[in-house]
């Protein structure tokens, strides 16, 4: 008899699992919920700012291929003519001309830095969670996501709140200039903490409890 029983975060994760061990093992769908950033500390872009838009890339290794930070330095020339700055959380990379590399942070200086943002960058093209998007995401500022399976497993699983887009790549530049020219409305109210994004799902355990 197998005994083991995983918990995933979304079907995505459990189809991939299956995928690769096969279906004897018992298992449950879960989402794992999250932390929301300070909500009193967090500021908000004011409408018509000429300041350029501060955009955060959750990455720390700019070199990882399934990170894919490379999309951001292959497109960090557009993303600057259109008065974007990008905060890297890598110690260094590529285009540091134009890329912010700010380094790994604490939890708390993280949720910090998130409050200050305008918006996320995330161009991963695999997460189990990515679990900085929905960080983010409580702010109630909008993040841009590559669009992989991932992430539509995730909104499959618990649905994703107005301020998160996914994109594809050759959409990204009408992302960019939509985004800029229509900030306010990418833009939601913060999450409250018994948001379903933020708050964990164990519901699906009663079964074996």
């Amino acid at each position: 008899m197998v005994r083991e029983h995983f918990v995933f975060q979304s079907k995505y994760v459990h189809d991939e699992f299956v995928r690769v061990f096969g279906e004897k093992y018992k298992f449950s769908v879960n989402w794992c919920g999250c932390e929301s950033p300070f909500i009193n500390n967090i500021s908000f872009r004011k409408e018509n700012s000429s300041e350029k838009y501060k955009c955060i890339v959750p990455i720390v290794d700019s070199k990882s291929i399934v990170k894919n930070f490379k999309f951001v330095v292959d497109n960090i020339d557009f993303i600057d003519q259109n008065n974007i700055e990008i905060y890297s959380l890598s110690e260094g990379g590529e285009r540091s001309d134009k890329i912010h590399y700010i380094g790994r942070k604490s939890k708390v200086e993280l949720m910090s830095l998130y409050c200050e943002m305008d918006f996320m960058l995330m161009p991963s093209l695999f997460e189990t969670v990515g679990l900085p998007i929905f960080e983010f995401a409580g702010t109630g500022k909008p993040v841009l996501v590559l669009d992989k399976p991932y992430i539509s497993g995730i909104d499959n699983t618990i649905g994703l709140p107005d301020n998160i887009f996914p994109f594809c790549e050759d959409e990204f530049y009408d992302s960019i200039i939509n985004l800029t020219q229509e900030y306010e409305w990418h833009k939601i109210l913060p999450l409250s903490s018994d948001h379903r994004m933020l708050k964990p799902d164990w519901s699906a355990m009663n079964n074996f409890i």
